[in-house]
């Protein structure tokens, strides 16, 4: 088998979440954050015929760089990769050692869902870095949404903000912090849930990411 170029970017974006992966027999790949507060899913091209436990993934695909685009033979307890007369074995990790869902999230209730763009995406991870800051809120103030980049401990802080013109009834702040915002670039679908998790769902790469959202979130 060989990966496409679509399933190499997943899994480097998915590395950036955990270093570490177990891909399970099937063609669905998911991957959980170390702390459990970002987990990860998407159904690709490729179906795997064997369960590969992966370490170091920025590793391996550091290795299928450097051989360019190689035949991959999935063995009982190593990956054989492959490329002329070149060959590599690419040893798996017992999964005892590694962090990845053990079940499917079911998302509670949903109370407040809209829409982002891959621009704005962009945009709120250009404005974090820009002005130094770590915090974002999605706001509603009875009547529309924004989404608010900014410090939450300083009232005098820079802030950017968007209005994403999304009616909402409720009033709320939720908090998420920047570094968690960790999605390959797609416009999403965004549910959050009181319960403290929210859901992100893109339209063209279609992967999924369950984020948590932070504990100072305040809902009236």
């Amino acid at each position: 088998m060989k990966l496409s170029k679509a399933t190499i970017e997943i899994l480097r974006n998915f590395s950036a979440i955990n270093a570490n992966i177990l891909i399970k027999k099937g063609n669905k790949l998911s991957t959980l954050a170390v702390a459990k507060n970002i987990m990860a899913e998407v159904e690709v091209e490729e179906t795997f015929d064997k369960e590969v436990g992966i370490f170091n993934l920025p590793e391996l695909l550091g290795v299928i760089q450097m051989m360019g685009d190689p035949d991959i033979t999935l063995n009982d307890k190593y990956m054989g990769l492959s490329v002329g007369k070149t060959k590599m074995k690419y040893v798996y990790a017992d999964q005892s050692i590694l962090t990845f869902p053990q079940k499917d999230i079911k998302m509670p209730s949903i109370d407040v869902e809209f829409d982002l763009t891959s621009t704005q995406l962009m945009m709120i991870q250009k404005a974090a870095a820009a002005l130094g800051v770590q915090d974002v809120a999605v706001i509603g103030d009875g009547e529309k949404l924004v989404i608010q980049v900014t410090d939450k401990k300083n009232d005098g802080s820079n802030q950017y903000t968007i209005d994403l013109e999304t009616e909402s009834k409720k009033v709320f702040t939720v908090f998420f912090k920047i570094e968690n915002f960790k999605h390959v670039s797609d416009d999403y679908a965004v549910s959050i849930s009181t319960k403290n998790i929210s859901k992100f769902v893109g339209s063209s790469v279609g992967v999924t990411y369950y984020v948590a959202v932070e504990a100072d979130s305040t809902w009236s």
